[in-house]
């Protein structure tokens, strides 16, 4: 624990430095998100899909709006509540590591708990929710740098949202195929 929060308190710095944490967490996010899902289902902890998949494009009912939605406003709405309003709270009046992983742990489970979707959906919303916790954390929420903070893991969200679409489009490419 204290390996972790000792590397989160060197804060990045430099643009090429915070893209490569942001694109780092995104893809990291993408992976615990599918490796999660793979394991709970292998396992039989959870029932697979029942998938029959519709010929056309999954897409067929998004609009802009839609795209705005996943790509703008859920990351700003939800990094807002979910990191940048609580985890100032907290660091104003600690930065033990402990308590701020803790909190940081604890948000993530709210963060899944609060998305309505089966458990596997919950289970992987609240991976995403710790692993933008860290990104907020590494990128200046210990130094007190919670602005830019608050941007990295809004962009670390988005980006990872914007994976999150590129992969259900290929498995539909992979279908029709």
């Amino acid at each position: 624990m204290q390996k972790l929060m000792d590397w989160l308190s060197d804060e990045a710095k430099g643009a090429g430095k915070i893209t490569g944490y942001i694109l780092l967490i995104a893809l990291i996010d993408v992976a615990l998100v599918y490796t999660v899902k793979s394991a709970l289902i292998n396992w039989g902890i959870v029932p697979g899909p029942t998938y029959v998949p519709d010929p056309e494009s999954p897409f067929k009912y998004f609009s802009w709006f839609t795209y705005t939605s996943i790509l703008v406003q859920a990351p700003l709405f939800e990094e807002t509540l979910f990191r940048f309003v609580p985890l100032t709270i907290v660091l104003f009046f600690t930065k033990r590591p402990g308590v701020v992983f803790t909190f940081v742990l604890l948000l993530a489970t709210l963060f899944g708990a609060v998305h309505p979707y089966s458990i596997i959906g919950n289970v992987q919303v609240a991976i995403a929710g710790l692993v933008f916790g860290l990104i907020f954390l590494k990128c200046g929420g210990l130094q007190g740098r919670v602005l830019k903070a608050w941007f990295c893991s809004i962009a670390a969200h988005a980006m990872a949202n914007l994976f999150l679409l590129g992969y259900e489009y290929y498995e539909y490419l992979d279908y029709v195929l």
